[in-house]
């Protein structure tokens, strides 16, 4: 299901009825950052109407840091190395603290919540925190 034009009232109706979305990780972060009201993450080279992003793309776009406990909600944090979207992934920060609560898509069982320090021990480093305060 293409997710460019979901709005959140479909998004609670398909939900509401039981239905699942199948989306990978920067598919979901980019779609909370779009109902959210922000800007695409990946930046003006891929809007939300017809341009493609990626982790690697949002790297690109997207201001960096390292120190969990700065990050806000809906920041972004990407593992893996630089320059390789297929070894990334990204989550979403839902609550913030020393130790960050995030909303993860990638897995089956996703959605999910998961704290950083668990989620860090699956990916490959590094983690980057990426604001969207500018968005």
């Amino acid at each position: 299901m293409g997710t460019r034009s979901l709005t959140e009232q479909r998004l609670t109706d398909l939900l509401a009825a039981g239905r699942r979305l199948e989306l990978d990780c920067s598919e979901a972060a980019t779609l909370v950052c779009r109902l959210a009201g922000l800007a695409s993450p990946s930046g003006p080279h891929y809007p939300y109407a017809g341009g493609y992003g990626n982790t690697q793309t949002m790297l690109d776009a997207l201001p960096e840091y390292t120190d969990p406990a700065a990050a806000e909600p809906l920041a972004l944090v990407v593992y893996g190395p630089d320059g390789h979207p297929e070894q990334q992934h990204v989550s979403v920060v839902y609550e913030s603290g020393p130790d960050p609560l995030l909303f993860s898509m990638g897995r089956e069982a996703d959605p999910r919540l998961i704290r950083f320090s668990e989620q860090r021990a699956f990916h490959s480093a590094p983690a980057r925190f990426c604001s969207v305060a500018r968005l």
